[in-house]
């Protein structure tokens, strides 16, 4: 169930360079699933504090990659805050291996450059590579073997796979009718909207105090309920957008400010029992939008 879980959200914050100060989040899909052909969407988020910049023109372009993996598209946006700079980049791969049974494939690393005005040379940082199994079409099958000559005294054997595959349309029908049942009630997680997944996660960083895992799991919440990332300056657009969640102004701002010391100033001097709060009281807000 995790794993279908990440179909939507495989969400890994890595570390960053000693002397460039940024945060990068990436996003990708679950590592399976995959065939000739397939499509792969990445998303990487960053924040790189001033004077710091990203250098686009040295970013790849669409093109082939290696003999089975092709760039098909790649954006990019900005936006700004007081600190820095935020990179959002999105890249769409599309794959070609020649399979004859489920391997792994990596897509290879990625070098982001970053310049500045005070400094002669610029600071590399490198995204780590990124495994996934592929597997073909159609399955290798094994040789036919040939069989012996039975004695005239063996019975024949009956052929079992009339039956097998009676059982299967019978199996496949019964797990459809409980997919579908489960997708009308909304049992899978998936089905849950953005603070609803997120609550779990807070909690379980409140007790731990790892107040880094709490705030980013209500970041990634608030983000995906906007639809995109959402700051402290871009809050009043959010309103705008969920109107339920006016009720909520006031706290929400106060999550900004706790957000903006705990990544650059104190991470030890920010409440999480409020954040816990905060989210349940989301949840409620984010039915009512949905209605």
């Amino acid at each position: 169930m995790r794993l279908i879980i990440a179909t939507l959200s495989l969400f890994i914050t890595l570390s960053c360079h000693a002397d460039l100060p940024l945060t990068v989040e990436r996003h990708t899909p679950p590592p399976f699933g995959f065939g000739v052909g397939s499509l792969i969407r990445e998303q990487i988020d960053i924040h790189v504090m001033a004077p710091w910049q990203l250098d686009f023109n040295r970013l790849p372009g669409p093109g082939p990659v290696n003999d089975w993996l092709e760039i098909r598209s790649l954006r990019h946006a900005t936006d700004s805050d007081s600190d820095g700079q935020w990179y959002r980049i999105e890249i769409e791969y599309q794959i070609f291996p020649v399979l004859k049974r489920p391997q792994s494939l990596e897509i290879p690393s990625l070098t982001l450059d970053f310049t500045a005005p005070d400094s002669s040379q610029p600071q590399h940082y490198r995204l780590p590579p990124w495994e996934f199994t592929a597997t073909p079409f159609i399955m290798a099958t094994a040789a036919d073997t040939t069989h012996a000559i039975r004695p005239l005294w063996q019975p024949d054997t009956t052929p079992l796979t009339p039956y097998c595959l009676r059982l299967g349309a019978i199996t496949g029908g019964l797990l459809s009718l409980v997919l579908i049942l489960g997708w009308q009630r909304r049992w899978y997680p998936w089905q849950r909207a953005a603070f609803s997944r997120a609550l779990p996660t807070i909690r379980r960083a409140s007790r731990n105090r790892q107040p880094l895992v709490a705030y980013r799991a209500f970041h990634q919440a608030i983000n995906e309920t906007a639809g995109h990332a959402v700051f402290g300056e871009s809050l009043g657009r959010f309103i705008a957008h969920h109107p339920p969640f006016i009720s909520v102004r006031k706290e929400l701002q106060t999550f900004f400010a706790h957000s903006q010391q705990l990544f650059f100033n104190d991470p030890d001097d920010v409440p999480l029992e409020e954040l816990v709060s905060l989210c349940e009281i989301c949840i409620r807000l984010e039915k009512q939008c949905r209605k």
